[in-house]
């Protein structure tokens, strides 16, 4: 049994369009202290929607925010342990819901891109590089911290690149982002292996079925591909990480976006001119008629005998 520290953390649920019934249940069964706070988060961005809890966890004064996605198969002691460790950053322990699966961990260390982390012990604290949004405690001295390397206006969260460590442009998920500046605020992320927390597919996905596929060989195959490739790309076109054709590619999108937009406003323009017209029209109508009512006089109106259609 854990005790009910002395807390107020803002625990919240994040979610899209679609949710799980199950996910909710195991949401609103989560323990809390009669300070905390539960809150559904939704919105069609992941990012968004955990952007705005934490807003509203530095603007409402909660110590931490605990994130949870609505995907999640959470132990109803999932903030109380966290809250326990004494940690700044605190991440239970799931798997990745795509086959095959794997741990939802990288692991610590500065060199790009992190090493996925597969062998994880059967209970215990460690120290990881990073991880995911789907149970993560956050103090909110991290964010305080934390806000000295944002930009004016930069969220905490969002899915944009990460030249600093990656050297190239391409887009860096919100939560590898995240991780990387507690690491350069000197703030370690760290996993409890033993809360195990269900990942919804079509079924919790969790040890179990870790074990069942041979543990790491099949992810470990798909991961070694991906870093030999982005190496390769990297060798090829320099710093960038893009190779040509990646860049010709994007070069072409943009120009279809330049071209549809500019095909908006010339139709914007023409609706403009003729709604002009319409209006130049209506308003020589409107003197037209004023005129004709001047001319039959104040005192026939006003005797009602002049009868006006409007048509």
């Amino acid at each position: 049994m854990y005790s009910m520290v002395e807390r107020r953390v803002l625990i919240a649920g994040i979610g899209g369009d679609f949710v799980s019934a199950e996910a909710i249940d195991s949401f609103y069964n989560l323990k809390k202290s009669p300070e905390d706070a539960k809150e559904l988060h939704l919105a069609t961005r992941g990012d968004e929607s955990r952007e705005a809890a934490i807003q509203k966890c530095l603007d409402g004064g909660y110590q931490a925010v605990l994130l949870c996605d609505l995907d999640m198969m959470l132990p109803p002691e999932t903030l109380e342990r966290l809250w326990d460790t004494g940690k700044d950053v605190v991440s239970g322990l799931y798997y990745r819901r795509q086959i095959p699966a794997a741990p939802v961990a990288f692991k610590a260390g500065d060199v790009w891109p992190l090493e996925p982390l597969f062998d994880t012990p059967d209970t215990g604290l460690i120290e990881i590089g990073a991880t995911g949004f789907g149970c993560l405690l956050v103090r909110r001295r991290v964010l305080d911290k934390m806000r000295e390397l944002l930009r004016p206006g930069e969220p905490y969260i969002s899915n944009r690149d990460l030249v600093e460590a990656t050297g190239d442009y391409g887009t860096v998920g919100g939560d590898l982002r995240f991780c990387y500046r507690c690491w350069k605020i000197g703030t370690p992320v760290y996993m409890l292996c033993d809360l195990l927390c269900g990942h919804l597919a079509l079924f919790p996905v969790g040890r179990e079925l870790f074990e069942w596929q041979g543990g790491e060989l099949p992810y470990r195959h798909i991961w070694e591909r991906f870093a030999r490739e982005r190496v390769e790309v990297s060798q090829n076109f320099g710093r960038s990480g893009m190779d040509k054709g990646y860049v010709e590619s994007r070069i072409r999108w943009h120009q279809g976006e330049v071209k549809v937009l500019f095909e908006r406003a010339k139709k914007l323009r023409d609706e403009l001119v003729n709604t002009q017209k319409l209006l130049t029209q209506r308003e020589g109508a409107m003197k037209e008629l004023q005129q004709q009512l001047e001319d039959l006089g104040k005192e026939e109106l006003a005797k009602g005998k002049v009868e006006v259609q409007l048509e």
